[in-house]
């Protein structure tokens, strides 16, 4: 895994238990990865906030949560 799926992970299972289950880190890492893919389109408000340069900072968004989601952690 990628290392920024890894910090997410360990926030995530740093929360402590769900409910009555504990999250484990095998299943922190599977919250962390759908939490990253959910990040990768911008919502309308974030492509607001980059108005300005909205082209060139959406793909360097994209490419960056694709980094961030590789195996590699490239």
């Amino acid at each position: 895994m990628s290392e920024m799926v890894e910090k997410v992970a360990q926030a995530v299972d740093d929360e402590g238990p769900v409910g009555c289950c504990t999250i484990g880190p095998d299943k922190a890492r599977l919250i962390a990865r759908a939490a990253i893919e959910a990040l990768r389109e911008p919502t309308p408000e974030m492509v607001g906030a980059m108005r300005d340069n909205i082209g060139p900072l959406v793909e360097m968004w994209r490419a960056a949560i694709d980094a961030a989601l590789s195996e590699e952690g490239r």
